[in-house]
């Protein structure tokens, strides 16, 4: 019964989305400096040099609610982003 409910309100168009995103409740500056740390970190977590990504094929799993680290991964030289 739910997910009947649930397609009625999406072919009717009543319904609401919300995010709990972390960046939403940030400054700019806070935002950019929390995207690069979480960047930094992955690269940390990798034990892998930032180099090793150029022209290899990134795959992040539960992308958070935002593409930035997508984007900075593609910055750096990663052929392609899933």
């Amino acid at each position: 019964m739910d997910n009947y409910k649930t397609f009625i309100n999406l072919k009717l168009k009543r319904f609401k989305t919300y995010t709990d995103s972390v960046i939403d409740k940030m400054t700019l500056n806070e935002s950019v400096n929390y995207i690069n740390r979480v960047f930094e970190d992955y690269i940390k977590y990798s034990s892998q040099d930032i180099d090793k990504f150029i022209n290899k094929r990134i795959l992040e799993i539960g992308p958070g609610d935002n593409l930035s680290i997508a984007l900075k991964f593609l910055a750096i030289g990663a052929a392609k982003l899933v």
